[in-house]
């Protein structure tokens, strides 16, 4: 006679079921803080990932266009003779922008005509 293996169906016992109840209660908690941890993963990478692309964005765009903007402590300079109002850079003097005066502007306030 050979010998062989086979699977065979045998009952639980009620000791055996009880504790297969316990384990599987336990895995389906770890089953769910699993995919809890992989939500989170993913949400951390996509926020990398937006983070990354965003500044992927803003770089090309500086080369693109050459410049980029930078917040300075900057000043209005009024020329009531001219009607000019120019914007300069506080610690350098460069010229920012220069525009004409609005109506409001144009009246000489006191501060101004001291």
């Amino acid at each position: 006679m050979s010998q062989f293996v086979k699977e065979v169906k045998v009952p639980l016992t009620e000791e055996q079921t009880q504790e297969y109840s316990v384990q599987l209660a336990q895995e389906v908690i770890n089953l769910e803080q699993l995919k809890e941890e992989k939500r989170e993963a993913m949400k951390e990478h996509s926020d990398k990932i937006k983070e990354l692309q965003t500044w992927i964005n803003e770089t090309a765009e500086k080369i693109a266009s050459g410049h980029e903007l930078v917040p300075m402590d900057c000043e209005f300079c009024k020329d009531y003779a001219a009607g000019m109002v120019d914007i300069v850079v506080v610690d350098t003097g460069a010229l920012v922008e220069s525009r004409a005066m609005t109506t409001e502007e144009k009246q000489m306030g006191l501060e101004d005509a001291a």
